[in-house]
């Protein structure tokens, strides 16, 4: 009964993160900003050490392109490398529609790096970073 209730929660949580998040970026390391794109363009960058959060709203025109080349990513599949280095906790993930789940662009856990199978991925990252220099060099600064 407790993995049924455990499972019915995830889904109900991805079923709420569906319908708000796009992307999502987060670490643990002091100085490391979380990046979260929703669904109706915003861009939210906070950081855990002080500074104030960025926020910035995408165009139309860039909110579709973005939503077109996450729809080419065609699997969930990941591949795991092994490095020499302990990292700290990372992940980068979008959610597609078309694939009806998160999917995962990179991820670092300890020394195992976890990359998305599907070549398109490197299109999807390459207009993030594209995106977040847009939107969030000239963003608003807001204090909380």
């Amino acid at each position: 009964m407790g993995m049924f209730m455990v499972s019915q929660h995830m889904r109900a949580e991805e079923r709420q993160n569906r319908d708000a998040i796009l992307f999502i970026q987060a670490g643990d390391a002091v100085d490391q900003e979380t990046r979260v794109i929703f669904r109706n363009g915003l861009i939210v960058e906070s950081f855990e050490d002080g500074r104030p959060d960025r926020r910035g709203l995408m165009s139309n025109a860039d909110l579709e392109s973005l939503e077109l080349v996450i729809s080419r990513i065609d699997t969930t599949r990941v591949t795991r490398e092994i490095t020499y280095t302990d990292r700290e906790a990372y992940l980068e993930r979008v959610f597609s529609v078309d694939l009806n789940r998160w999917v995962t662009l990179i991820e670092h856990r300890g020394r195992n790096i976890y990359r998305t199978a599907s070549d398109q991925s490197s299109e999807v990252i390459e207009f993030l970073e594209y995106i977040f220099d847009k939107y969030l060099s000239e963003a608003d600064v807001t204090e909380d």
